[in-house]
């Protein structure tokens, strides 16, 4: 059963700017945090052996009755111990879920396959509340290195604004009388524009500063929800060509020996090397090699129904 969903990562250019701008006007380079957000990005993280790893190990509680369902076992996986039946079924869910981004519209699509539709619709839900908890946990870790970073600079600046203070204060006890000196006019013009911007350096980072605080235990989600889970009532055509190729040239393998076993036969009966008897066990027994080969029906019990 095929289930999908559809999600899209929302913006943060109104919060990041404050930190971009106090950055820009102390000098510092800050690099762009779009290749971090983008859908390829994500698709990739979904896709990452980490990923898988997680969706098998997390606890499914499926149905009415909330029924615990190990991953492994709903994959049909076997091993001598538990860490060796997660690997496997990581890599075999590997090749039942997949990711596709779409840049233009800022979108990635998931989808999962199993046999039951609430297992497929579980694991895609726990698939997107790591997506949610990766984003949630990368922008707080990426606001607390803000702030811590903000902070340091902001003592620094602080200092340096008490300082230029100190001797525009200094200037003043020593010149209360300055206006008819050209020189002391130029001293006193210098000492005011290295104290405004000072302050308007301490400004900014102090903005800088709350705004990193308030990102740091912000829990709102800004991954938003294009499409909810569901599952799809369309067949599966993922490797369709592949298995029409496949089949075809399965089938005519078999139409070929078949052939060779037939002509066999016919010249054999020509040449009476053996006997009708001889014949028919030969051909019954290439029938039944035959069948080994192919596909078995499922069968299904169903209680109630004898």
């Amino acid at each position: 059963m095929d289930c999908h969903d559809d999600f899209c990562d929302g913006s943060r250019v109104q919060q990041l700017s404050t930190l971009i701008g106090a950055a820009a006007q102390l000098g510092l380079p800050i690099a762009s945090s779009s290749s971090s957000d983008s859908p390829d990005f994500y698709a990739e993280y979904l896709g990452s052996d980490a990923v898988m790893e997680a969706l098998v190990q997390a606890p499914y509680f499926i149905g009415k009755d909330s029924a615990r369902v190990w991953l492994p076992d709903s994959l049909g996986v076997s091993g001598s111990s538990d860490s060796e039946k997660v690997a496997k079924a990581a890599r075999r869910l590997g090749s039942r879920f997949w990711t596709i981004s779409n840049p233009g519209t800022a979108t990635v699509e998931i989808s999962a396959k199993f046999g039951t539709p609430l297992v497929a619709t579980a694991v895609v839900d726990r698939a997107l509340d790591m997506v949610q908890e990766f984003n949630q946990e990368k922008r707080q870790s990426q606001a607390r290195s803000e702030r811590e970073f903000a902070e340091e600079r902001l003592k620094a600046a602080s200092a340096e604004l008490r300082e230029s203070e100190g001797e525009m204060a200094t200037f003043l006890e020593q010149n209360r009388e300055f206006r008819g000196s050209p020189r002391l006019v130029f001293e006193n013009d210098r000492l005011q524009r290295l104290v405004r911007i000072r302050q308007d350096v301490v400004a900014t980072l102090a903005r800088a500063v709350e705004q990193a605080r308030i990102e740091e235990v912000r829990s709102t989600p800004v991954i938003t929800i294009v499409e909810a889970t569901h599952v799809s009532g369309l067949p599966d055509r993922r490797g369709l060509l592949f298995k029409l190729i496949l089949g075809t040239f399965v089938g005519l393998i078999l139409a070929s020996a078949v052939t060779v076993v037939l002509e066999l036969i016919t010249h054999a009966r020509q040449l009476d090397t053996v006997t009708g008897e001889q014949l028919d066990t030969a051909w019954k027994q290439t029938v039944a090699e035959f069948r080994r080969w192919l596909p078995k029906r499922r069968r299904t019990n169903v209680e109630g129904d004898e």
